[in-house]
Formats: structure tokens, sequence, C-alpha cells
């Protein structure tokens, strides 16, 4: 990939690459890019992951964008919603609105990789309104168009989480099976961006893998030699 890695909350980093561009969501793109050097990236803090945060003031329509096509069915589902939840229609703020919407995914919807949409429909719209089941991808998508339909600037998020670590070595594991989609929102009570997992527990990516001897091993080698060379590449070591 020519897209960096990171966390919302980066500070600076420390690659061998001729350009990089980082647009208004924090997406870094690499411009020639030595990828055997590797790269680093700084944070201030090593607490709990967080969200870009940056515009700082959402202001722009593209937070708020939906397609005229699905307003229908997003007011039918957001109808739906606060008759379940009598609260949820005074509620008092867009955090606790958040809070009871990740709630009702959670108790209402079913996590599964089967999707048998039928062709022609779309699949947000068969997601809310038919199925009621779906992958990380559909939870994400829904909930950041449900969210934009009440005022509440939020954005998709695809990545890999990465809480796993190796067992001997001082560094973390991510897998392909850690590819995950979620977002990011904007709760005016707080006036920051927030990450936000509508996804049910069963759907967010298991970190608890069982190291056999020779894996354990086997990778403790493979990123020490990774490491050598993007030092050597790096030249801090000769």
């Amino acid at each position: 990939s020519q897209y960096l890695f990171l966390g919302g909350d980066f500070q600076s980093i420390n690659v061998i690459a001729d350009k990089l561009e980082c647009d208004r969501n924090g997406s870094v793109e690499v411009k020639e890019w030595m990828k055997d050097g590797g790269y680093s990236y700084y944070r201030a803090g090593t607490g709990a992951e967080s969200a870009w945060p940056y515009p700082a003031r959402p202001t722009n329509s593209d937070y708020l964008q939906i397609p005229p096509e699905l307003i229908a069915m997003l007011d039918r589902f957001l109808a739906e919603f606060n008759a379940a939840d009598a609260n949820t229609s005074g509620a008092s703020s867009d955090s606790m609105l958040i809070v009871r919407m990740i709630r009702y995914f959670n108790n209402r919807f079913k996590y599964s990789l089967e999707v048998n949409r039928p062709p022609e429909q779309e699949p947000v719209t068969y997601f809310l309104s038919t199925s009621r089941q779906g992958h990380c991808e559909l939870f994400a998508s829904a909930m950041t168009l449900l969210l934009r339909r009440q005022g509440i600037p939020a954005r998709y998020v695809t990545g890999f989480i990465c809480e796993e670590k190796h067992p001997y070595g001082n560094y973390y594991v991510s897998r392909l099976g850690n590819a995950h989609a979620w977002l990011e929102a904007y709760p005016r009570d707080l006036g920051r961006w927030e990450l936000v997992e509508p996804t049910p527990p069963s759907g967010v990516p298991n970190f608890h893998h069982k190291w056999g001897l020779t894996e354990q091993w086997g990778d403790r080698f493979s990123q020490l030699m990774r490491e050598t060379l993007a030092l050597l590449r790096r030249g801090v070591v000769a």
C-alpha cells in the first residue's frame, strides 16, 4: 500500500521517501517510498487509541453528506429507533445518542459474514431494513449515515486493529484477520472527534491467537531481520 497505517493521534513520521501527503482526514500517502527502510510514527503518550483530531471544528458539509435516495429509508429507521427507546428521542446530547445507537445495534442486529443481498438492492438499505445482519463495513457505513442524518459529523474509517503482543518480542502483531471498519464522529457536546465502534463484540477481530513454538520464533526472527534491514537502509548501523 502507498498509505501508512497510523494511529489517529500521530504527531510525526520517520520514513525514507520523497514526499508525504496528508489529507484533512489523516490519510498519509507516500511518494517514492523505500519500503525496506520501514517507517515509525510517534505519538504523545501510550494511552488508548484516539481519533484523528482534525478538522478541529468540522463545518464542511462533507461530513454530513447523504445520498438523497437513502434519506427516506434512514428516516424510517430512525423513527423505529426512537420508538423502541423512548429516551432516545429526548436525548440530551450527541454522545448519549451515540451510546444508545450502539446499544441498539448490539441488541437487535447480528454480526455475519454471509450477506446474501439481492444485486439490485443498495447494501445499507438491505442491511437496515431487511437482513439486520452483516459485517463491520455495513455496521460502520450505516451508523455513519444515521449520525449524519441527525446532524452529527461522521466519517467512515478502515484499518487494522493491533492489540496482540508477541509472546517474547517487544512488539505487537497485526494480521489480515485484524482488518476492520469503524467510524469517527464529532459529538457536538464534546467538541472533539471520537472513535465509535458499532459492530457487535462478536464481529471485532479476536486478538487471542494461540502461538505455536515454531511460529513464535519464526516471527521473531523475521521481525529482527526486517528491523535490521530498516536500520541499515536508514544508516543507523553499517
